[in-house]
């Protein structure tokens, strides 16, 4: 097929030979090689580019940076927003980015890493919800109610989660002869932090395990009934990652995340109320008091390397459960 193209060298349309060849640009402080397309004027051998031919050499790049960076491209982005029934405004609203980004990304512009981990974010129902829930006074109501009959219509968020943690196992040596109970276990987190202040969530994790096999040792029950595995840093209670979300999520505790990958933890808006609440017996609440008063000025270092002493880490294989009963032999 013959092209044509203005020619700027002989300032008429001429026909065009189209070739393409490997370009180098500098794209964000980056240098990013893709194929150009490019045309050459038959008459004179003047290289020009036609605005479809610059056009697709842009979109080639910000393909090229985007992958090399795995950022989140313009067809997820698209597939993220609609599967929430929400327009390009009101969903950039809910993110937080405004009222006109998500249009310039779905038109191709690049997104910020922290933007891309942002929106990939929101492809979690659950996730989204949260930011829905934060904003939803800042979007109209005909957009708002469509959002939420897609939310609805998601099942429960957390039904996976109620199924890794419903322990179905009786009493016994590896729950402390005590019933597994999900919200008990979150409350003793929650009052181990009010008695704790902030530490680092490692720390509460090895203080809570102490807690538990120095009141088995003492009483022959524990006081949480959960179960505790042997990982390289120490014991750690089953399941310990869905566990802290859940009781973060029921206002429990507050975690606070670090560049360094170090994470804090401190009392939540409902711990202080385990006070007055009674969950816990006289002898619990002494049990809890005095481990806290012993290894609460300590390292999460010192804790580790303690828990490590201990015959249920050392006679345990990873990521196994840790048997109460070795207690007994401390």
């Amino acid at each position: 097929m013959n092209r044509k193209a203005l020619c700027p060298q002989c300032g008429k349309v001429q026909p065009v030979e189209v070739v393409a060849r490997e370009e180098t640009y500098t794209f964000r402080g980056e240098s990013v090689t893709v194929p150009h397309e490019l045309s050459v004027c038959t008459v004179c051998g003047e290289e020009l580019s036609t605005a479809v031919q610059a056009q697709q050499s842009l979109t080639d790049i910000r393909e090229s940076y985007r992958k090399k960076h795995d950022l989140v491209t313009p067809s997820e982005i698209r597939s993220i927003r609609e599967s929430y029934g929400a327009g390009q405004k009101p969903f950039g609203i809910i993110l937080g980015l405004g009222e006109s980004t998500i249009n310039t990304y779905e038109q191709g512009e690049v997104p910020t890493a922290a933007n891309s981990v942002l929106i990939r974010a929101a492809g979690d129902p659950a996730t989204f919800k949260k930011m829905f829930l934060q904003r939803q006074h800042l979007i109209g109501p005909t957009q708002r109610k469509k959002i939420e009959n897609h939310l609805e219509a998601y099942p429960s968020p957390y039904m996976l989660e109620e199924k890794m943690l419903s322990v179905h196992e009786n009493p016994g040596e590896y729950t402390g002869f005590r019933k597994p109970d999900v919200q008990r276990m979150e409350e003793f987190l929650g009052y181990i932090s009010v008695q704790t202040g902030k530490v680092y969530k490692t720390k509460l994790l090895k203080i809570a395990f102490l807690v538990d096999y120095e009141h088995f040792q003492r009483y022959t029950v524990s006081v949480s009934g959960w179960p505790y595995a042997r990982l390289p840093y120490g014991p750690v209670p089953q399941e310990y990652k869905m566990l802290l979300e859940r009781a973060e999520r029921n206002g429990f505790i507050e975690t606070r995340d670090y560049d360094d990958g170090t994470s804090t933890i401190e009392a939540g808006v409902c711990a202080q109320k385990l006070l007055k609440k009674n969950s816990f017996s006289d002898d619990e609440i002494e049990t809890i008091k005095k481990v806290i008063n012993r290894w609460n000025k300590a390292t999460a270092q010192e804790l580790s390397d303690y828990t490590h002493s201990l015959r249920g880490w050392k006679e345990t294989e990873h990521a196994r459960k840790i048997s109460y009963s070795l207690a007994f032999e401390e």
